[in-house]
């Protein structure tokens, strides 16, 4: 991302790595910024086309002679011997690390096991200087801070975040969250390599627990985020810190164990 798109809460972060002899180096985007209008929808799909989908590889498919099903549930693959629904010689199971699982288990292929999930946490703060404030009247939007409350913004819970939420809990939840001026709200998230303790099962449930190695990374993050809040300028007695979240599960179907170097299954022509 190019310096001048950048908040100037980013900006704030940045200086105060580099006041304490870290680099803040920009993630690559599969952004076109000749093309991005600034309009912050990226997580909602791009309206003005600047961001790459991977949606560009089934248009590609179609342009090719594929047929694309939509609404289509696919519960598993069937070999010979039974009746198919719809015959192909090689098939590509994409359903994502939570339900290809479930598929190739349906299957007779064991799956499923060695479940990550990127886990991240975000250390949060108050700043003097409001940074949010324009941008939510000027465009009406949710920034993360608003999106989260009142999950991640809770300070007086006992026991910890609960592993199931029903309406019951969200709404004791919703009762004891706390009024949080989001203006003043600066973060940093990290996000982890976690170990491969999770599974998700054949009846769609899912299992995973972090380990004290992924803690002890999260929490040496902690640490460092806070450092360099503080040296961006936020008050160091509102600095808190976020629930574990998870945002991309994987390895569920790993190479070497469920499929072959090629992605493929046991089942042959049957890839991941």
């Amino acid at each position: 991302m190019p310096e001048e798109r950048m908040g100037q809460a980013t900006k704030k972060i940045n200086q105060g790595a580099a006041s304490l002899g870290w680099e803040m180096i920009p993630t690559p985007k599969c952004v076109d910024f000749y093309k991005c209008t600034g309009c912050s929808l990226c997580m909602f799909g791009c309206p003005a086309g600047a961001k790459w989908s991977s949606v560009e590889f089934i248009d590609e498919a179609i342009s090719k002679g594929a047929d694309l099903l939509l609404e289509t549930e696919v519960t598993h693959v069937l070999q010979k011997n039974k009746k198919i629904t719809i015959e192909a010689e090689r098939i590509v199971l994409s359903a994502g690390a939570l339900s290809t699982p479930i598929i190739l288990q349906n299957s007779g292929i064991p799956a499923g096991k060695g479940l990550a999930g990127d886990i991240f946490q975000t250390t949060y703060g108050f700043h003097p200087a409001t940074y949010l404030e324009s941008t939510l009247e000027e465009k009406e939007l949710f920034p993360a801070p608003y999106m989260y409350i009142p999950f991640l913004v809770q300070r007086d819970l006992a026991g910890g975040y609960p592993e199931k939420l029903g309406a019951v809990q969200q709404a004791k939840i919703l009762m004891k969250s706390k009024k949080v001026d989001t203006g003043h709200m600066m973060g940093m998230m990290t996000k982890i390599r976690d170990e491969r303790t999770g599974e998700v099962h054949r009846d769609g449930t899912i299992t995973k627990k972090l380990t004290p190695n992924d803690r002890a990374k999260l929490d040496e993050a902690h640490q460092i985020n806070k450092k360099i809040l503080i040296a961006a300028g936020v008050d160091p007695e509102s600095i808190f810190i976020g629930v574990y979240e998870s945002g991309h599960p994987c390895c569920t179907a790993a190479i070497g164990e469920v499929v072959d170097k090629n992605q493929e299954t046991e089942i042959s022509g049957c890839y991941v």
